[in-house]
């Protein structure tokens, strides 16, 4: 029997088993619903490192810090911290309260237009004031007691109304300053915090779903078996079927791990090797697709190679294979451009010919992801 017919015979038999699974295979990182993230997504974010530990046996290809939410800053302006109200969404603008109690702006200090020092007088204050002017004689100590004890009441009265009194904002004398001062505080402080607020946000969004994640891959609370994979070289295919594929060419099972002491989580590889996805393409019924397993088998066998998305070396002669072998017309995306920044590695549309991928250099691609029945080929 000729090679290319050991290879058809191969082939064919992979195909059957695929079919024997009882499942379609899944051919877009868009149908892991659990836990994804691209390289894009976790560039420059507050906390998170790549590619750490490069040198040591306990290499570490992601960690995260335990960071927390911090409230926006306070104005500067003491009248405005009287007015300003914040919503319950840390990235809606603030703006100010319809109304606040009176004695508040009292008690700092604020002084209305319309309260003149000769109201602040007593009752009592501006009698006896008379009194001497015109020369007349004084009340005695007991009509001045009892004058007192209604003033005190009328007093009492007063204070109690001024407790409850609100002064609405639309009314209020400096409404046109209160206003000024808020536009400067969302402009100077309030927008300055929010763009590094979501930064954060997003860094601990990222903490909690992997520590949540390292909760149910320990106590194995779903139902299939589940892993978390790390992908490189996403392939990008219109097939004639009008099913598109989506996914890694290449991926390695990782673990992670939380330090006690920095409740830092970490991302490292297991002992696991690196798999070849081949359900992705097992449909399009493609002979090369033995060549491409025993090329990929052979390459990462090699004793001298050490798997590293961070070093295109230890996978780019894979991804090549794959878009020479898989489709006449596919590209692998590092060598039809020089730009080696993340906007160069963000993914395009997919096309009808095979083309893993912009993200072809440190690519990132995390996912929580069903095991299925590894079919081996003989």
């Amino acid at each position: 029997m000729s090679i290319q017919q050991d290879r058809l015979t191969a082939l064919i038999k992979f195909t059957q088993q695929t079919l024997l699974m009882g499942k379609t295979p899944i051919t877009s990182i868009s149908q892991h619903t659990s836990f994804v993230r691209l390289e894009e997504q976790l560039q420059n974010l507050p906390g998170v490192k790549l590619n750490q530990d490069v040198e040591s046996v306990d290499e570490t290809w992601l960690s995260i810090e335990r960071l927390h939410a911090s409230p926006a800053p306070l104005p500067e302006s003491h009248l405005l911290r009287l007015w300003i109200e914040f919503p319950q969404k840390f990235n809606d603008a603030p703006g100010l309260k319809e109304r606040i109690l009176t004695s508040i702006l009292l008690e700092a200090g604020v002084i209305f237009p319309d309260i003149t020092p000769a109201q602040t007088k007593t009752r009592s204050d501006i009698d006896l004031l008379t009194l001497l002017e015109e020369g007349l004689e004084l009340p005695s100590e007991t009509e001045t007691e009892t004058e007192t004890e209604t003033e005190t009441e009328t007093e009492t009265e007063t204070e109690t109304e001024t407790e409850t009194k609100y002064t609405v904002l639309n009314t209020f004398f400096d409404k046109a300053t209160i206003k000024k001062e808020l536009n400067n505080y969302i402009e100077r402080s309030w927008k300055p915090w929010l763009e590094q607020e979501k930064q954060i946000r997003q860094s601990i969004k990222l903490y909690s779903d992997l520590f949540l994640l390292t909760k149910e891959l320990q106590g194995n609370l779903a139902d299939a078996k589940l892993e978390l994979v790390w992908g490189v070289g996403i392939a990008l295919w219109n097939q004639t079927d009008a099913r598109a594929i989506k996914y890694p060419v290449l991926t390695q099972s990782v673990e992670i791990s939380l330090d006690k002491n920095t409740m830092a989580l970490s991302v490292r590889p297991n002992l696991s090797p690196v798999k070849l996805e081949t359900e992705i393409f097992s449909s399009t019924e493609n002979p090369n697709l033995v060549t491409l397993i025993e090329t990929s088998k052979s390459f990462f066998e090699s004793e001298d190679l050490v798997f590293n998305p961070f070093n295109s070396s230890t996978y780019a002669p894979i991804l090549r294979s794959a878009a020479m072998l898989l489709d006449s017309s596919g590209k692998c995306w590092a060598d039809q451009t020089t730009n080696d920044s993340i906007e160069g590695r963000k993914l395009p549309k997919a096309t009808d010919s095979f083309e893993p991928p912009r993200v072809y250099r440190r690519v990132i691609y995390l996912s929580q992801a069903a095991i299925p029945d590894r079919v081996k080929l003989s």
